[in-house]
């Protein structure tokens, strides 16, 4: 779903914030 999003182009800055969030989410635990 997050990959279909990302394709649109039209919410790359959404798309990035949920990647960053779950990065961070992993990171702390």
């Amino acid at each position: 779903m997050v990959l279909a999003f990302c394709r649109r182009g039209l919410v790359i800055p959404f798309c990035l914030y949920i990647l960053v969030g779950r990065y961070i989410k992993e990171r702390i635990g």
